[in-house]
């Protein structure tokens, strides 16, 4: 039987340094997952908020085909004319963060022959947010037609 002197004499363990390199490693990997995760969480909050921007901006946009829908031959010349010269700011308070939309129309198509079309009016979008140090905005153009 071995007495204790040698077992202790011959026992291997960790020196100082290694177990301070050790420590080094496990600090450093975890600060990068740490930075890691940050970024991509704030990258997910900004996607989202896109998102949801494009949604107020399609519920906009289908606001006013449904309206113009309803009755065409009132309602895209009440259409044209309310919105021809000037924005219109809405504000949706149903998402977070508060999300404003400006939309304008522009001027009368033409056809490549420079023909006027009045039946189909191009809209310019804008949604932007605001809140916890983002400013961000998505911007949209489509045309809407008389008869669709």
């Amino acid at each position: 039987m071995k007495n204790l002197g040698t077992i202790v004499k011959n026992a291997k363990g960790f020196t100082l340094m290694e177990v301070i390199m050790t420590m080094v490693i496990i600090g450093v990997t975890a600060v990068v997952i740490l930075t890691w995760q940050k970024t991509s969480w704030t990258q997910t909050k900004s996607t989202n908020r896109l998102m949801v921007a494009g949604q107020v901006i399609e519920k906009q946009i289908e606001k006013i085909r449904m309206t113009i829908a309803q009755n065409p031959a009132t309602n895209y010349p009440s259409f044209r004319t309310s919105f021809a010269s000037k924005d219109s700011v809405m504000a949706d308070t149903t998402v977070t963060p508060r999300m404003w939309v400006r939309w304008s129309t522009w001027d009368t198509l033409h056809d490549p022959k420079g023909h006027a079309i009045t039946d189909i009016c191009q809209v310019k979008l804008v949604a932007w947010w605001t809140g916890a140090g983002v400013n961000d905005s998505l911007k949209v153009e489509t045309r809407i037609a008389k008869n669709f």
